[in-house]
């Protein structure tokens, strides 16, 4: 695998790299690039943007598909404290818009620094 990446190159496609004080988590390009892997550096915000472009269909056609694979949710009335359909709607739409940019940038594979929320 590390010859055919030093051949072919890869792009990993990095949301807001750093962001929420995440530095343990940046491999420093200088270390990366001799690897033939490169990043894409991309936006959260362009991806919130993107989120809301996602037609709720497209969403709820992930969600079901997850649910026929047999993924279990247990859900909550109180969005607050608990899970809820619409908080798994919308990482749905999530997941369709970074597919949607990963593809627009070329990329190989995505990272999000995400944390509870």
């Amino acid at each position: 695998m590390a010859r055919e990446l030093k051949l072919t190159k890869a792009i990993l496609g990095i949301f807001d790299e750093g962001c929420m004080g995440m530095y343990n988590a940046i491999i420093p390009d200088e270390l990366l690039h001799p690897t033939g892997v490169f990043k894409e550096r991309l936006s959260q915000s362009a991806l919130y943007a993107a989120m809301r472009e996602v037609p709720e269909s497209d969403a709820r056609a992930v969600y079901g598909w997850l649910l026929k694979k047999g993924m279990k949710f247990i859900f909550g009335p109180d969005a607050e404290t608990e899970l809820t359909e619409a908080q798994v709607i919308e990482q749905c739409k999530m997941y369709i818009a970074v597919l949607h940019i990963a593809d627009d940038f070329g990329c190989d594979a995505i990272g999000i620094q995400y944390q509870r929320g």
